[in-house]
């Protein structure tokens, strides 16, 4: 089975291509990945997947994390999660059975948005994009963030290491870029930069639900379900 790729949660912002297609995930190499694969290891399965049609490699994270559970739902496209859910705004919970299917990749720049996205201090230009694959993963191990850690409680000392991964040039050159940040001395600058990530780069693909009790709508992330920790050949309930 052919599967064709045409829309992700970076909308292509970041690649040459605007689509392509992979195979299926055989039973196999869904043994192989395991239930909890670090991002470098779905990237080296992508690749044998997608064969020579684009270099897996180039891929960031939130794309990685999104096929993975696009290979998972299309394995077993009846597959279910069972969640217990909190409206934020009326704080009901309740429960919900949800698939893939209602987490569409919706990304957060548009097509007519530029990207690379661009920040003059008047000292430097400063181009923020996605992280790659390694930066991201070496970022996470070092800061030691988990899903549910909230970037605003870190320590102030430790944004530019939140930041650096995303940029992709300073003056137009990819050299001292930590030694750049260090020398800021507008701390609205990189609080800017950090926002800027937040809102376009780390964002996960959502679902909107509506709550049952006050009727308001409001959104679930897809790490929610933890896919990508999700072997779906393993799970004699999807069947």
């Amino acid at each position: 089975m052919l599967i064709p790729v045409n829309s992700l949660p970076s909308n292509f912002k970041p690649y040459k291509f605007k689509s392509f297609k992979m195979k299926a995930m055989s039973l196999q190499q869904a043994i192989d990945l395991g239930k909890n694969p670090s991002l470098k290891d779905i990237v080296k399965l992508l690749q044998t997947l997608v064969g020579d049609e684009i270099d897996a490699s180039v891929l960031v994270p939130v794309d990685v994390k999104y096929l993975v559970a696009m290979l998972a739902f299309h394995a077993y496209p009846k597959q279910k999660w069972d969640l217990e859910l909190t409206c934020p705004h009326c704080k009901e919970k309740h429960k919900r059975t949800i698939t893939m299917s209602d987490f569409p990749p919706v990304p957060s720049l548009a097509a007519d948005d530029p990207y690379p996205l661009t920040i003059d201090d008047g000292k430097h230009v400063w181009e923020l994009g996605y992280a790659s694959v390694d930066a991201w993963e070496e970022m996470v191990s070092k800061l030691g963030i988990t899903k549910d850690t909230d970037l605003d409680d870190l320590d102030p000392a430790q944004y530019i290491d939140i930041v650096a991964p995303y940029i992709l040039s300073v003056d137009g050159k990819n050299e001292r870029t930590r030694e750049t940040l260090l020398e800021i001395d507008d701390f609205g600058i990189l609080n800017l930069m950090l926002e800027a990530i937040k809102t376009y780069f780390l964002d996960d693909t959502q679902a909107e639900f509506e709550c049952p009790k006050c009727k308001k709508k409001y959104s679930v992330s897809l790490s929610a379900v933890e896919v990508t920790q999700y072997t779906p050949f393993l799970d004699k309930t999807a069947v």
